[in-house]
């Protein structure tokens, strides 16, 4: 794929991630509650906290159906933030030495397990949620939640070194040499 291409795919992505990651912190603000203070992550992640009944039981039938909603919005969210994360590594990718270039082709790619990791996630949620019941189900979803946020950081922050150490440090070096 050509830069030029690369370029703008990375911006239309970026944009629609970043409007549909709004539209989920707006529906977000409705399932807060003082055993869900942060709103889905903290249903994501409950297992941990062994907080998932008290999460469901502080959950009003309004709260529930803002959660389905966000669970439901998050399966088109899921294909969004790897592709972003995905074309904005496969971008920075030729910034870096040979060496790297792989290794963060490689990363790019890796950028889609935050998806698949992200469906199962999910799909525990649900069922969660469908059947007012959490055995069996919390471990698997916050699992998966954990692999998810795993990849998301390791990926963020190798976009945020390459992009910094040879995009903007560097490349000013370059043009004056």
């Amino acid at each position: 794929m050509q830069k030029n291409t690369l370029k703008y795919t990375w911006w239309a992505l970026l944009a629609l991630t970043l409007a549909l990651g709004a539209v989920i912190a707006m529906i977000d603000e409705g399932i807060r509650t003082h055993a869900a203070p942060l709103g889905i992550v903290s249903f994501e992640l409950c297992a941990y906290t062994h907080a998932c009944a008290a999460i469901m039981e502080s959950w009003s039938s309004h709260a529930r159906q803002l959660t389905a909603l966000s669970l439901g919005i998050d399966y088109l969210f899921m294909v969004l933030y790897p592709a972003t994360i995905c074309v904005g590594l496969l971008l920075v990718a030729s910034l870096g030495p040979p060496n790297l270039q792989k290794f963060t082709r490689g990363f790019a790619w890796w950028a889609w397990g935050m998806g698949i990791a992200d469906a199962f996630e999910n799909y525990f949620l649900t069922q969660m949620l469908l059947t007012d019941s959490v055995q069996g189900l919390a471990w698997p979803a916050a699992v998966f939640a954990s692999i998810k946020f795993a990849i998301l950081l390791h990926t963020l922050l190798w976009f945020v070194y390459i992009w910094g150490v040879y995009g903007v440090i560097q490349s000013p070096k370059q043009k004056t040499a």
